[in-house]
């Protein structure tokens, strides 16, 4: 039985995520790649994830638009030895992420997203603090 709130579509973006301490500061950062996307959440495939239950702030490429959404780190599981899916439930979406999130499903659905395979590439990098 499906627990889903919102249907997740296939729909390959780049994605940052940045993982900040107490203090503001920078901790950490992934990029990888969306597996699918919903209004509610993302699977994202990276090399090395976040840390489970971890508020990240995550950046989302949209063509022209870079979409800035918080999100919590809520499942871990690992492909291969360089991969790892990272399932992010989103976190205090404002009316203009969710509008644009609710475009992405909706664009997706008509462009046949739901079907294709998203192909990883092999390398992620961390994102440094001049990023």
């Amino acid at each position: 039985m499906e627990k889903r709130r919102h249907p997740r579509l296939r729909k390959l973006l780049f994605v940052a995520a940045k993982r900040y301490n107490q203090h503001g500061e920078l901790e950490e950062g992934r990029i990888g790649i969306t597996i699918d996307i919903s209004e509610g959440g993302m699977m994202i495939m990276t090399e090395r994830p976040l840390p489970f239950m971890t508020t990240v702030d995550l950046f989302l490429g949209f063509g022209d638009t870079i979409l800035k959404v918080n999100g919590e780190v809520t499942r871990l599981e690992k492909q291969t030895k360089n991969r790892t899916l990272m399932g992010i439930k989103f976190l205090n979406v404002d009316e203009e992420a969710s509008a644009l999130l609710k475009v992405a499903s909706l664009s997706a659905s008509s462009e046949g997203d739901k079907e294709e395979d998203a192909s990883v590439p092999e390398t992620d990098s961390r994102i440094t603090e001049e990023e």
